[in-house]
C-alpha cells in the first residue's frame, strides 16, 4: 500500500531528530488528498482550504510523538476529519446520518456501472451522500488508503470503516439509478435540478496535474521534482515514489477514476500558508 513506504520512510527521518524535514515530506506528499478530503466533507473551496490549513497547523508540532501505525498519513487525515466534523457541526450538518445498512453494492459491481462515466452525474450522485460516507470514498478509492488507514482517520474500527465503505458504495450506485431514471422520465420529476447543456469546451476545468509547488524548506533535501537521485543520495532512503500515491491509487478503479475531480493541485496561497506552518517547527 501507498502508506507503508511513506510510513517507513518518514519515520526513519523522524528518528534522525529532523521533525522540520519529516513534516514537509508528509505535507508535500498529503497536500493533494487533504484537500480532497475536505473537499468531500463540506464542499465550500474556501472553507475546506481553511479546514487543511488548520489541521496541519494544529497537528505538526506533535509529528515527532504521532503514531506509525497504521500511517502518518492516516494521523493528518484525521486531523483534517476532526476539523471538518466540527465545521459541519458549526453549520447545522453532521459527519454520518443513517447507520450503514448490512449489505452494500460491492465495489465490483460500482466498477461495471456505465454511469460512473458521466461526471456530472456523478456529482450530483455524491452530493446526496453524508459527508462522511463521501469523504471515505475519497479516501479510499480516490487515494488508495487501506481499510485500516480509513478507519484510523475516521476514528473507526476496520470492521466498521469496511461496512461504512459498503454502505457508500450503495448509496453512490443507487443515486445514479435514481437520477437516471428521473432525467430520463422515467420516475417523475427530478429531485435536483438538471443542469444545462454544455458543449465539451465549455465543461468545467479540471484541476491541473502539474507537480506540488512546494519549495524544499530544509537545505539538506534538494528539490524532490527535479532531483530525485540526489535526493536519495542526500537522505539514504530511496526517491519518494509515493509523493503521487493518490494519483495511482485513482486508476486501480472505475470508482477511484470518477472522482478525480476532487484531486489537484493546491492553491499557491494555501502553499504558502503550510510552508510557514513547516519553517516554525524545529529543524
Amino acid at each position: 500500500m501507498p502508506g507503508e513506504p511513506a510510513t517507513s520512510e518518514l519515520t526513519a527521518i523522524l528518528a534522525t531528530g529532523r521533525v522540520r524535514g519529516a513534516a514537509e515530506l508528509l505535507v508535500r506528499g498529503e497536500t493533494e488528498t487533504l484537500l480532497a478530503l475536505a473537499r468531500a466533507l463540506v464542499v465550500d473551496e474556501a472553507v475546506a482550504e481553511a479546514i487543511v490549513q488548520s489541521a496541519v497547523e494544529r497537528s505538526l508540532p506533535s509529528l515527532r510523538d504521532a503514531p506509525a501505525k497504521p500511517s502518518l498519513r492516516a494521523w493528518l487525515a484525521g486531523a483534517v476529519v476532526r476539523d471538518g466534523a466540527q465545521r459541519l457541526r458549526e453549520l447545522g450538518a453532521a459527519l454520518w446520518g443513517v447507520e450503514p445498512a448490512t449489505v452494500g453494492a460491492a465495489a465490483a459491481d460500482l466498477a461495471a456501472d456505465p454511469l460512473l462515466d458521466d461526471p456530472v452525474l456523478l456529482r450530483r450522485a455524491l452530493i446526496r451522500l453524508q459527508p462522511g460516507d463521501r469523504a471515505l470514498l475519497v479516501l479510499h478509492h480516490g487515494a488508495g488508503f487501506g481499510v485500516e488507514e480509513c478507519g484510523a482517520a475516521f476514528a473507526l474500527g476496520a470492521a466498521a470503516a469496511e461496512q461504512r465503505l459498503a454502505h457508500a458504495r450503495g448509496c453512490v450506485a443507487g443515486a445514479l439509478e435514481e437520477l437516471a431514471r428521473a432525467d430520463s422520465g422515467q420516475d417523475g420529476p427530478m429531485t435536483l435540478p438538471a443542469p444545462p447543456p454544455v458543449e465539451a469546451s465549455s465543461a468545467p476545468p479540471r484541476f491541473a496535474r502539474s507537480s506540488l509547488p512546494f519549495r524544499p524548506i530544509d537545505p539538506t533535501l534538494p528539490d524532490l521534482g527535479a532531483a530525485a537521485d540526489e535526493w536519495g543520495e542526500a537522505t539514504a532512503v530511496r526517491p519518494p515514489e509515493w509523493l503521487s500515491a493518490a494519483r495511482d491509487a485513482m486508476a486501480r478503479d472505475a470508482l477511484g477514476a470518477a472522482l478525480r475531480e476532487h484531486f489537484g493541485d493546491p492553491p499557491a496561497e494555501l502553499v504558502t500558508r503550510l510552508e510557514r506552518a513547516i519553517r516554525a517547527l524545529p529543524a
